[in-house]
């Protein structure tokens, strides 16, 4: 278990380092316009929930219609609540090229 949380977050610093899973921030809620506590929930969502299952994705390889997609595909497994589901959506789409 021990080595399976150090691999997560490893996993993490690495991703988030390298801009795979940017950042919400005010550009980012301008931009898209959405509110920036949606987006950074949404983030939280992503980086917690979806690495209980696999590695973390870049975001910006896909665009917001494929995560629109991903997203409806893998929120009943993940067992995520509509709002979870919405803010992560916001999140990728926002965040995606």
């Amino acid at each position: 278990m021990r080595a399976a949380v150090v691999a997560t977050v490893m996993c993490l610093a690495a991703c988030t380092g390298s801009g795979a899973v940017p950042r919400a921030d005010a550009e980012m809620a301008t931009r898209s316009g959405q509110d920036l506590n949606i987006l950074s929930r949404g983030r939280h969502v992503y980086t917690t929930n979806c690495t209980g299952c696999h590695a973390l994705y870049r975001v910006a390889d896909r665009n917001a219609e494929g995560w629109r997609d991903i997203v409806a595909s893998m929120a009943p497994k993940a067992k995520l609540d509509e709002r979870s589901r919405s803010d992560l959506l916001a999140y990728l789409q926002a965040a995606a090229r």
